[in-house]
């Protein structure tokens, strides 16, 4: 028996820019940018979810973060971008990450 045609296929990459891209042509009400912006957000996650040591995942998750609210200030989404920061302040202070706290407390102070 073959179950080959059980697999899921392989998604394309989705590359950030892309993302940045269609959520300034359309705006972020779009639901056909949504979609993009949540298999971003999947494709990001599942890179984060292959790491086992519990600390490099919480520094991963806190970087993803700051990446996501990177692409939300360049598709001027400055609301969510702070709101983004803001909510991982916390994690990374009880990860004593200084230098991605330094650059949040940053990219805050310019939105």
């Amino acid at each position: 028996y073959s179950f080959s045609m059980y697999e899921q296929e392989p998604q394309p990459k989705i590359e950030k820019q892309e993302v940045i891209n269609f959520l300034k042509e359309k705006g972020n009400e779009d639901s056909s940018v949504l979609e993009l912006l949540r298999k971003w957000l999947e494709q990001e996650q599942s890179k984060i979810g292959a790491i086992s040591d519990p600390i490099e995942c919480g520094v991963a998750n806190i970087k993803h973060n700051i990446d996501y609210a990177k692409l939300l200030i360049e598709a001027n989404l400055l609301t969510e971008a702070w709101e983004c920061l803001n909510d991982s302040l916390d994690l990374a202070s009880g990860f004593h990450q200084v230098e991605l706290l330094a650059e949040m407390k940053e990219l805050m102070d310019k939105i």
